[in-house]
């Protein structure tokens, strides 16, 4: 595998609060390991080290919300396997700086309120509507969750034009919904890089 800016990277976690999307994805008919995804982040290459764009209320370093950190160093925190799709044509780093300038400061909304946007995105069909009860009682979230924020850096260097709130993490894996809507570029099959 090419370490290469775009790289999508997954993860299972095994914190409560991945069994609780694990359980959101299967309600939603994810099925095999793209139910058990419950992570998304992208690799972004800088001054030739690898690290990952990601925003996430549970961070190994005491972070909350839109955070870079060293990609190696991830590995070897994040409590869970993981794995990397690897792009056939990287995004420019000149395009994700601007994006990460953009991001850097965007708070993660967890609580009811968050959790309820990421229930929401991930009920396939039903979400439409859902969104739009989110939406009268005040819940819909602002700021995009891990697998969002995926789908807003893609369609930032115009390779997706997605609804990125209607982007649960199952839906980042081999065939799913986000290699469907992807333009000018293609992801390879994940491929295990943490057991």
């Amino acid at each position: 595998m090419k370490l290469r800016t775009g790289n999508v990277i997954l993860a299972a976690g095994q914190q409560p609060a991945g069994r609780l999307i694990c359980a959101s994805n299967r309600i939603a008919g994810a099925k095999g390991q793209a139910a058990k995804i419950t992570h998304g982040g992208v690799m972004y290459i800088y001054k030739l080290e690898p690290y990952i764009i990601e925003t996430t209320s549970i961070s190994w370093n005491g972070k909350k919300g839109f955070q870079i950190n060293n990609y190696h160093e991830w590995l070897d925190h994040y409590k869970g396997p993981a794995w990397v799709r690897e792009i056939d044509r990287r995004l420019y780093e000149s395009v994700v700086a601007r994006f990460i300038q953009k991001h850097k400061l965007d708070k993660y909304e967890n609580g009811f309120s968050g959790a309820m946007a990421l229930l929401a995105a991930g009920m396939g069909g039903h979400h439409e509507s859902l969104m739009k009860i989110w939406e009268f009682m005040g819940w819909q979230t602002t700021t995009p969750h891990c697998t969002e924020l995926v789908a807003l850096l893609f369609n930032y260097c115009d390779r997706s034009s997605f609804d990125v709130h209607h982007m649960p993490p199952y839906k980042l894996w081999d065939g799913g919904e986000f290699d469907q809507g992807l333009y000018g570029t293609k992801l390879g099959k994940a491929e295990q890089v943490k057991e």
